[in-house]
């Protein structure tokens, strides 16, 4: 490298940022160390680095820092879904995410039987978002057990026990061609989610978690839910 001239020096540095710089921009720079060498295309040739660097900076910062700006990132996650009006499968798991590679958000689910030994599997990538307090609505996609389904999902920002909550409801086609709808109620299963259930807990992690673990993990808590909901609604329905 001591040997090389100086000009040879800046196109291998030049070659380097080639690869994060739009082409254009890699000639028109190595067209001036080639060529004048005067005051002004020093200046220029500056330019063109400073212009390179922050390109670079922003073409690995902007990915980290835009989800900061999504209006629904706080309610991305694992979420565990009672669903009191259904006897065959009251229980699911839903994880809902932003896919970079979609453009938008996605929603896939585990849909549990009452014993938790049988599961359907749902997805959905079709969403309409009302605002962040009215949370959006989905269409599950096709499946061999299922036809599309509509739902809606709103967040609740306060609650009695400091759990992030959702309530919502779907509209199931199932194999027939009458749907029925279905209310439900969801619980985030974040860090006070886990703390919720035992101190053991409180420090696991939830990236590493299938739905399957959850819904292990919060069977109980799920069952409590359930029954505790089965009878707010036994008392209101009461002469």
């Amino acid at each position: 490298m001591k040997n090389l001239k100086l000009s040879e020096t800046v196109n291998i540095i030049l070659s380097m940022l080639c690869s994060a710089i739009p082409p254009i921009l890699a000639t028109r720079a190595r067209n001036c160390i080639n060529g004048d060498t005067s005051r002004e295309v020093a200046i220029q040739f500056s330019s063109y680095i400073v212009a390179s660097l922050m390109f670079i900076i922003l073409h690995n910062v902007l990915p980290k820092i835009m989800p900061y700006f999504r209006p629904l990132r706080k309610y991305e996650g694992k979420w565990l879904q009672i669903i009191p009006g259904s006897t065959e499968r009251p229980f699911s798991v839903i994880t809902f995410s932003f896919r970079q590679e979609r453009g938008g958000y996605y929603l896939c689910g585990t849909n549990y039987s009452v014993d938790r030994k049988t599961e359907i599997c749902f997805d959905a990538n079709k969403f309409v978002e009302t605002s962040t307090k009215n949370g959006f609505y989905y269409i599950t996609n096709t499946t061999s057990e299922y036809k599309n389904g509509l739902g809606k999902i709103s967040f609740i920002d306060s609650n009695h026990d400091h759990l992030s909550r959702a309530i919502g409801y779907f509209f199931d086609a199932g194999n027939n061609s009458c749907s029925k709808k279905y209310n439900t109620f969801l619980i985030k299963c974040d860090k006070k989610f886990f703390k919720s259930l035992g101190p053991q807990y409180s420090n696991i992690n939830i990236k590493k978690l299938k739905h399957n673990d959850i819904m292990e993990l919060s069977k109980n808590f799920a069952q409590n839910e359930l029954n505790k909901y089965t009878d707010e609604q036994s008392s209101l329905s009461a002469p």
